[in-house]
């Protein structure tokens, strides 16, 4: 009887290794392919014609709005929004049995960047929800006209421009650093030297992202 017991409860403890073996691969790539992905296109294309001023970048926004609302809202909502809400419930959930300060059990460097992802979700979570319902959303059911002089109106504010600074920057750091966990987790990084090298073109990259994106915040004012 205790053996059946024991092979039981055995079964049970592989099937949720099983579960969160594969929930925790789901979660890593949701956050690289569609949400880092769509990410690094809405700042560095759609948003980068703004560079070319004002009126270039409402030429795009109304090319966009050509595209029927069905069809836009449905490809959103299977294709970003519902990645997105189970990347951040999975990773409330991960941050929830996460100890941030375990300097003990990694290098301070790696212990401080671990808490860094973990804050930088959380960031970058409430910064995207805002985002999402006061511009798609009004988009779609209040029929708000996202052009050059919303954004300029937003962004002008000193208030309203540090806060679309810490969220788009908390989402990069939050992509660049997922990357070099993403390696570890699928296998591709697996001694501390590879780690490490990704680890470093991961934070470089993150650096140039982010000088770039806050460069086009700035152009919208």
């Amino acid at each position: 009887m205790a053996i059946e017991t024991t092979a039981t409860g055995g079964a049970v403890s592989i099937d949720r290794d099983r579960l969160h073996f594969v929930l925790r691969r789901l979660h890593s790539i949701t956050g690289i392919v569609p949400i880092g992905a769509y990410m690094l296109a809405h700042i560095f294309f759609e948003n980068a014609f703004i560079l070319g001023g004002g009126a270039k970048f409402d030429q795009f926004v109304h090319g966009m709005a050509q595209i029927p609302i069905p069809i836009l809202l449905a490809t959103e909502i299977t294709v970003l929004w519902a990645p997105i809400l189970y990347h951040a419930l999975y990773g409330f959930v991960v941050m929830a049995g996460a100890d941030l300060g375990t300097a003990t059990h990694f290098a301070y460097r790696n212990s401080l960047l671990y808490a860094l992802q973990r804050v930088s979700g959380v960031v970058a979570f409430v910064f995207i929800a805002w985002h999402a319902y006061s511009l798609r959303l009004s988009f779609y059911f209040h029929g708000l006209e996202i052009n050059y002089a919303l954004m300029n109106g937003i962004l002008s504010n000193p208030g309203w421009f540090a806060f679309y600074v810490l969220g788009v920057v908390a989402a990069l750091f939050h992509f660049c650093n997922g990357l070099f966990t993403f390696c570890i987790t699928w296998g591709l990084t697996v001694s501390e030297r590879s780690q490490a090298l990704v680890q470093r073109a991961a934070l470089g990259l993150f650096g140039v992202l982010a000088v770039g994106a806050v460069a086009i915040l700035a152009a919208f004012r």
